[in-house]
């Protein structure tokens, strides 16, 4: 009997979830959208979708784009649109929580690995 090993070389695709239409968020603009249980803030930072959760770290507020820095509406506090660090009016190390967006031809996805597990995820 003869045996031959065969090697298979393929990518796992990550699991997306669609958000929307890439003409929905235009460049300097932000919109929200509500996927998963979560407020997702995507900003078109200069022609790069850059998502974030749409809960300020300081006061659970929620969050603006205005074109240069991510604003909490609550009570000022800013963040760098680039990175989620905090920038101004927040406490020193506070950060958004980011999350991993992707595009594909004129649609804006979610990469559903980049949400945060549930904390009771494990208690079943």
């Amino acid at each position: 009997m003869m045996y031959c090993t065969v090697t298979v070389d393929f990518a796992i695709p990550m699991p997306k979830i669609l958000l929307g239409k890439t003409t929905e968020v235009p460049v300097g603009k932000s919109k929200t959208f509500v996927k998963s249980g979560k407020k997702i803030l995507v900003a078109n930072v200069a022609g790069v979708f850059k998502a974030y959760e749409n809960f300020c770290p300081h006061m659970g507020g929620s969050m603006r784009y205005d074109g240069k820095k991510i604003v909490c509406s609550w009570h000022g506090a800013c963040f760098e649109a680039a990175t989620g660090a905090g920038k101004e009016n927040i406490a020193e190390g506070s950060a958004l929580t980011p999350f991993s967006v992707s595009v594909e031809g004129d649609s804006l996805y979610l990469d559903e690995e980049s949400l945060p597990a549930s904390p009771w995820a494990n208690d079943f």
